[in-house]
């Protein structure tokens, strides 16, 4: 077995273990993830089928565990929410994907429907009435890309914060 140490990582057998220089320790490598299987896991987190919907990623083994109401206990590992491997991944919520997101949208794609956007969004059900407008000026498809490529970007960005590999797979 081949050992060599520099003063930023630990040689072994093939494998380059980095050294973390803040508290003089290995530091486990993370494994790449697709962006897809986020993506997908933000969509359940997002849902709202169910309160406490979340999902994790054990960033070194790449799996995501499901919790929630309709998610079987016994599939949850013992120490998920004390253990520092697991990162929540977060929702749509979390992203602040909301209003922002979609005035942003009606302004690029439908500026002349803006007020309309607008007022829809001062009251509840803004959504259903916001995707009745969309069928109407056929721009439901062109909605749906645009908030895709938005949620992909900020997966990307939550991956680099945390220092997560991300496969673009989407």
């Amino acid at each position: 077995m081949q050992l060599a140490f520099t003063s930023s990582s630990l040689i072994l057998a093939n494998y380059i273990l980095p050294i973390d220089e803040d508290v003089k320790c290995i530091r486990r490598l993370s494994v790449e993830v697709k962006l897809s299987d986020l993506t997908l896991a933000v969509d359940f987190s997002s849902s709202g089928m169910s309160f406490d919907s979340c999902a994790y990623l054990n960033r070194y083994s790449g799996k995501i565990v499901y919790t929630g109401d309709l998610v079987d206990d016994d599939e949850i590992p013992n120490d998920l929410y004390d253990n520092a491997d697991y990162l929540e991944i977060p929702s749509k919520q979390d992203m602040n994907m909301g209003k922002r997101l979609v005035l942003s949208f009606a302004a690029d794609y439908l500026p002349e429907h803006f007020e309309t956007v607008q007022a829809i969004f001062s009251r509840s059900g803004a959504y259903r009435r916001f995707k009745v407008l969309l069928e109407q000026t056929d721009k439901l498809e062109q909605w749906y890309k645009y908030e895709q490529d938005a949620v992909s970007s900020e997966l990307i960005a939550w991956c680099q914060v945390n220092e997560v590999k991300v496969k673009i797979d989407v």
